[in-house]
């Protein structure tokens, strides 16, 4: 069974993403913020990890950067997600280059609206 690392630090949310995951067929690891995630995956083999951008602490970035620099988790698929969508302000140069960064550090940018929480119970993880 595929195991998912999820971090997202709205409790209800959290939540919420737990249960359709596992509705799923997926076992799920649940973390609060980014050193709660780090601290998860040490412990157990994930086949995914989805973060928040936005949490305190060590946000979902920087959880993605720490996560990289380990040679064992440079293909491990990760999906960073929040509830703005850098991509439509392109007009501002931080989220182009927050853009850049995800696209060079292998990971999925997902913003969280409805209809991509909609889409969770039909994830698939190929191996």
């Amino acid at each position: 069974m595929p195991c998912i690392l999820l971090a997202e630090p709205d409790g209800p949310t959290r939540n919420f993403m737990v249960m359709k995951l596992k509705e799923a067929g997926h076992e799920v690891d649940a973390a609060e913020n980014g050193q709660e995630l780090i601290i998860l995956l040490s412990f157990r083999r994930h086949d995914l990890v989805i973060s928040d951008l936005e949490m305190i602490g060590k946000n979902g970035l920087e959880a993605l950067r720490e996560i990289r620099r380990h040679p064992e988790y440079m293909s491990m698929p990760f999906v960073l997600f929040t509830r703005a969508d850098p991509r439509l302000k392109t007009d501002n140069q931080h989220y182009d280059n927050l853009i850049q960064e995800l696209d060079a550090l292998g990971a999925v940018f997902l913003p969280k609206t409805p209809e991509n929480f909609r889409q969770f119970p039909m994830i698939r993880i190929m191996k």
